[in-house]
C-alpha cells in the first residue's frame, strides 16, 4: 500500500509522538510505501529511515506550554492542501493534525475529556473562550469527525468510543478500540537491586513504589503521597515526571512527614530503569483515557495498583495481575493494597509473569498489526466488485461515496 501518515510531530518526545514513530516503522517494515507529513521542527527523520518525509509548513509562536491556535490551524490547512489530489491508497491521521483521513485516530474527544476532568458544560465553553488553542482543537476535531471521507475511527480506549457515539452520533461499527502500545524489548524484568544502584535509589531492601507521569494532579500524585504517609511499611515513593507545580506536592509530602521518603526524579528518557527498580507501581488517577505507564510497569513484571478511572484498568484482572481500586478513591485502601504487595514477595513473584503476559497483548507490533488490518480492509473495499462479499459499514460508506462521485461526474 502507498500510505500517508499525518502527524504534527514525529519524535520520541512523549507518548503521542512515539505512537507516530512506532506505527511508521511497523508499516515500513511490512513493505508498505510510507509517507509521513509532519512539521520540520517536530520531526526526527532518522527515527524511520525507510519512510519518505514531507515537511508541512506551519506558523508557530514562541513560548507557551503547548501548540498555539495559529500553529494548529496552519498545520491542519497546509496538510489538507498537500493531500488534496495526492495519489495514496489510504491516509491515516491522528487528531487534531488535520481533517483529511481514511482512518482517524482520536486519543480523546474534547467534550469527553472535559467531562472526565469534572468540567461542567459552562466551564468547558468558558475554557474554549479563554484558550484559543482549545477552540482550534475543537474546530479541527469537528471537521475531521464529520468528514464523510473517514471510513474508520480508532480510539485509545472504550471511553473515547463511547464519547464518539454520544457526542457525534458515530455508528459503532465504524469505531475500533486500538490502544497505544509498549516496547517489550525496552520494558522487561530485571535485577531489582542492581537497577536501584544504577539509578541511585536505596538498595537496602526498603520497599520502593513507582509513580510515573507529568500531570501530577490529574494522575493522583497527592493520593500516592497520602498513602505513603498512611502506610505501615513506610515505603519509598519514586516520582518520575516533571510538573511546574512540583513544589506544591513537595509541600504535601513535607506536611505529611514523608518528604524524605518521596523522591522526585524528574523527566527521563530511560524510565525503564525505574520500573525495574520498583516493588510496585501506582496510578491513582482521577482521569486517564488509557495510561500507557501501567502497561510499561506490567511489561517489567511489576504489580500495578490503579484506580478504575484509568482506561488501562480494563485490561487488569483484579487480584490476578494487578489491583484496581474504585473511584472515589479511598486513600486508606490504597495504602493497605500497596502494603500488601510490597510486603509479600511471593505474591509479587506469582504476579510478575502474569503481568508480563498481559502487557504483551499491547505491544507496538500488535498495535501496528491492527492498524494495518484496517488500512488494508479499506483499500480492499474500494477495489471490491459489487458481486463480492457484503461489505461492512466502512466498506458500504466507501462504495456509496464512489457511486455518488461517479453520478456527479456524469452530469
Amino acid at each position: 500500500m502507498r500510505v500517508a501518515l499525518v502527524y504534527r510531530s514525529f519524535n520520541l518526545g512523549g507518548s503521542l509522538p512515539r505512537f507516530h514513530v512506532e506505527l511508521a516503522r511497523y508499516l515500513a517494515g511490512r513493505g508498505h510505501d510510507v509517507n509521513v507529513y509532519s512539521s520540520a521542527a517536530g520531526t526526527e527523520r532518522g527515527l524511520a529511515p525507510d519512510c519518505t518525509f514531507h515537511d508541512v509548513p506551519v506558523r508557530t509562536i514562541a513560548g507557551g506550554s503547548g501548540p498555539s491556535a495559529r500553529e494548529l490551524r496552519t498545520f491542519a490547512r497546509a496538510a489538507a492542501a498537500m493531500l488534496d489530489g495526492a495519489a495514496y491508497d489510504v491516509v491515516h491521521a491522528r487528531a487534531p493534525s488535520t481533517w483529511v483521513a481514511d482512518v482517524l485516530h482520536l486519543p480523546g474527544i474534547q467534550r469527553g475529556e472535559a467531562e472526565l476532568g469534572g468540567y461542567s458544560s459552562a466551564r468547558w465553553l468558558a475554557s474554549r473562550l479563554r484558550h484559543p488553542g482549545n477552540a482550534a482543537r475543537y474546530a479541527i476535531e469537528r471537521l475531521a469527525i464529520r468528514n464523510p471521507r473517514v471510513a474508520r475511527f480508532h480510539t485509545d480506549a472504550p471511553v473515547v468510543r463511547d464519547h464518539l457515539i454520544r457526542f457525534y452520533g458515530i455508528d459503532e461499527e465504524r469505531i475500533r478500540v486500538v490502544p497505544p502500545g509498549i516496547n517489550a524489548e525496552e520494558f522487561f524484568p530485571g535485577d531489582r537491586l542492581a537497577a536501584r544502584r544504577a539509578v541511585g535509589l536505596p538498595a537496602d531492601g526498603r520497599p520502593l513504589v513507582l509513580f510515573c507521569g507529568h500531570d501530577f494532579q490529574r494522575k493522583g500524585l497527592d493520593r500516592a503521597i497520602l498513602a505513603a504517609a498512611a502506610s505501615r511499611t513506610r515505603f519509598e515513593l519514586v516520582v518520575v515526571g516533571s510538573n511546574a507545580a512540583q513544589h506544591r506536592f513537595e509541600d504535601i509530602a513535607l506536611g505529611c512527614g514523608v518528604r524524605e521518603r518521596v523522591h522526585f526524579v524528574g523527566a527521563t528518557a530511560d524510565s525503564w530503569r525505574f520500573y525495574r527498580a520498583a516493588d510496585a507501581f501506582v496510578l491513582p488517577t482521577r482521569a486517564d483515557i488509557w495510561g500507557v505507564t501501567v502497561m510499561e510497569a506490567m511489561a517489567c513484571g511489576i504489580t500495578p495498583i490503579v484506580s478504575d478511572a484509568a482506561g488501562s484498568a480494563s485490561a487488569i484482572e483484579h487480584g490476578v495481575d494487578g489491583f484496581v481500586l474504585p473511584e472515589p478513591l479511598d486513600v486508606r485502601r490504597l495504602a493497605d493494597t500497596v502494603d500488601r504487595v510490597v510486603s509479600d514477595p511471593e505474591l509479587r513473584r506469582a504476579m510478575a509473569p502474569r503481568c508480563r503476559d498481559t502487557a504483551l497483548r499491547f505491544t507496538w507490533r500488535e498495535h501496528g498489526r491492527r492498524v494495518e488490518q484496517d488500512l488494508e480492509e479499506i483499500v480492499a473495499a474500494r477495489k471490491r466488485p459489487p458481486s463480492g462479499r457484503a461489505p461492512d459499514a466502512a466498506g458500504r460508506l466507501l462504495m456509496d461515496r464512489r457511486c455518488a462521485q461517479r453520478s456527479t461526474s456524469s452530469r
